[in-house]
């Protein structure tokens, strides 16, 4: 497969797979699918990670 036709195969497919990327201003990762739906997750002010159940933390 050349660049163009891989370039012309994702541009093709774009709408069909969600765009994922990491907000710094928002402070968590940000959804944003071709249907206009947004999901973004943060961690609320004061409130601290705890680990989960049998992780290494």
């Amino acid at each position: 497969m050349t660049s163009k036709e891989y370039r012309a195969l994702v541009h093709a497919g774009r709408h069909a797979r969600p765009h994922l990327t990491y907000n710094k201003d928002w402070g968590g990762p940000v959804s944003v699918h071709a249907d206009g739906s947004v999901l973004a997750l943060r961690l609320l002010q004061g409130q601290e990670e705890e680990p989960r159940p049998g992780s290494a933390h």
